[in-house]
């Protein structure tokens, strides 16, 4: 398959172009700083602003699955610090990309969010709800409830995927998934976990048309 894999400089997104590359799946790897990044052998790197309709509708070309996994970017890495990207950045960018997605006939169309975003907040840690709702990881949750109601009403063959805390640690191949999923505000899971999960969904049917919450393991 060709993936087309958007935010693919972040963390989670460069775990993503991994796993889709030892897969032996055609990737084309679209950022903004793209093009200043190493990538494996045979990736097609696009240096390029989401928000950018020519560009995204350039990218789209003969794709056949398109992973999603933005991030807005703080300062550092502290939940309170400024953010440097647009505060909208997800709602903006989800509708330039399924209107670019919807006209090119892809196929697949998987897209990161988080636990604890619009209807999964019940079933989300609530200590973990009050660390999202008094920094700017608030924002991010905000602004991704409303990009996935454009997603939901896209004609596209979606799957939202959404995670609990991410860490760097080793992949451990294991993890829980669910519509329904209930969790502590201990749960995460580690990127690389993630990026495989992101893959499955998008290489089938599982999860279509659904959003699907995704944990590891306590802490």
């Amino acid at each position: 398959m060709h993936v087309l894999i958007v935010g693919a400089t972040g963390r989670t997104g460069r775990d993503v172009v991994a796993v889709a590359v030892a897969a032996g799946h055609r990737v084309t790897a679209f950022a903004r700083s793209a093009d200043r990044t190493e990538w494996p052998a045979g990736v097609t790197a696009v240096a390029a602003d989401v928000l950018d309709p020519v560009a995204v509708d350039a990218a789209m070309v003969g794709v056949d699955a398109v992973i999603v996994v933005l991030s807005m970017v703080r300062a550092s890495d502290s939940p309170w610090s400024p953010i440097l990207t647009p505060r909208d950045l997800h709602s903006r960018a989800a509708a330039v990309l399924t209107a670019a997605a919807a006209k090119h006939g892809v196929r697949r169309y998987v897209t990161l969010s988080a636990h604890g975003v619009a209807d999964a907040a019940p079933r989300a840690g609530w200590l973990f709800l009050g660390l999202v709702r008094a920094s700017n990881i608030g924002v991010a949750y905000a602004n991704l409830a409303i990009a996935e109601d454009i997603v939901r009403s896209s004609s596209l063959r979606w799957t939202i995927v959404r995670p609990t805390r991410l860490t760097t640690g080793r992949p451990s191949g294991r993890w829980r998934a669910a519509a329904d999923l209930v969790t502590t505000s201990l749960d995460r899971i580690a990127r690389a976990d993630v990026a495989a999960f992101l893959l499955g969904v998008a290489t089938s049917d599982d999860h279509l048309r659904e959003a699907v919450s995704l944990t590891g393991s306590p802490a």
